[in-house]
């Protein structure tokens, strides 16, 4: 008997949260209802009324320091000539020991912020709101800004490593090509 009567009650229960699912009303419903209970089928309006509002955000955040040494150069090029024209001397080019560059590029790792809430209002109080996203917006920032333990974080498990070093003739990962030498114009008179 006492298990009929448990079977009853959830079926209940159940059919009852369905029925909830399938009459949802849009906000505008939900302040007619408000202003004119009949139109929605009651003697009086709404006493308590809930909004859920749920939000999920992703991010990425440093995980792992890193660095990438890249190589640099000092080239000089030196060139004397003189008014005469069989009078001057080729270019020359030496190389200087340069130091390489340390850049700075950690390991990132995506991060998902999930929160939900329900707040519950008196018809006075959802009269004043016009858009339930623009609302749940703004109050999970107040809630945020008030806790910030607000939201629960995951790690995705994606990562992007920028300590990749590219590969030889290439600028990250686009191939680079030589650019083609053109030969030196001279204005009249020049040689």
């Amino acid at each position: 008997m006492k298990l009929a009567l448990l079977l009853l009650l959830l079926q209940t229960t159940a059919y009852a949260e369905f029925d909830a699912i399938e009459s949802a009303k849009t906000l505008d419903q939900i302040k007619a209802a408000c202003n004119d209970p009949a139109s929605a089928g009651n003697q009086i309006a709404p006493q308590s009324i809930k909004i859920f509002c749920s939000e999920e955000k992703n991010g990425w955040e440093a995980a792992e320091p890193g660095s990438l040494s890249e190589t640099a150069y000092d080239l000089v090029t030196s060139m004397a000539t003189t008014d005469k024209p069989n009078v001057g001397a080729a270019p020359e080019q030496k190389s200087y020991d340069s130091a390489p560059f340390l850049l700075i590029c950690p390991k990132y790792q995506e991060y998902v912020l999930q929160a939900n809430q329900n707040i519950f209002f008196t018809c006075t109080e959802i009269l004043q709101i016009n858009d339930l996203n623009v609302f749940c917006k703004n109050a999970f920032a107040v809630q945020s800004a008030d806790n910030p333990n607000f939201y629960t974080k995951t790690l995705t498990g994606k990562t992007k490593d920028t300590c990749i070093a590219p590969t030889p003739g290439t600028f990250g990962g686009t191939p680079v090509q030589d650019p083609v030498q053109q030969p030196i114009r001279r204005g009249r008179g020049q040689r």
